[in-house]
């Protein structure tokens, strides 16, 4: 009886390392396999690499857990639908800025310069937005963009969009 008991805690115990184990490999791995689309999105003569943010697993991860993001990389969040689509630095390593962009890609807010300290708190746009972009803080001051300002998406980017 002492025995069996032994082997059902053993095989238990085991069971939850592995199932750690794979759970932290996919967290780790997760956003690493989503593709780079490259200058993505020209944001006044900044030509932008963007990653995409499609899915909710996508969307909740973000760029959280990330020790840096590329220099002139945006992620771009694609939501279906105009809302106040919120963002905080949960597990964030860096400061980011975060530009909301209406469905004609036309700039309609932006918050610069948000820190991981800023956690839990959450930054959201003014107005309603059907696109979020996170780039390295600093680059929306470095280029003077502004709201009212317009992007153009690639056409590889219109793409993946539909």
């Amino acid at each position: 009886m002492a025995f069996e008991i032994r082997q059902i805690k053993t095989i238990a115990g085991l069971t939850i390392i592995l199932l750690l184990f794979f759970s932290f490999s996919y967290y780790k791995n997760m956003s690493q396999d989503q593709e780079i689309i490259s200058q993505g999105l020209l944001f006044g003569s900044v030509a932008l690499d963007i990653e995409l943010a499609k899915t909710e697993t996508e969307k909740f991860q973000g760029l959280s857990g990330r020790k840096s993001f590329p220099e002139k990389t945006g992620m771009l969040f694609i939501y279906d639908s105009p809302g106040y689509y919120s963002f905080w630095m949960k597990d964030m390593h860096f400061s980011i800025d975060i530009v909301w962009l209406d469905g004609n890609w036309q700039v309609v807010d932006i918050v610069e310069h948000v820190t991981p300290e800023t956690f839990p708190r959450s930054s959201h746009p003014k107005e309603k937005a059907v696109y979020a972009l996170e780039v390295n803080a600093g680059l929306v001051a470095k280029n003077a963009w502004q709201i009212g300002q317009s992007l153009r998406p690639s056409d590889e980017l219109k793409i993946f969009l539909k």
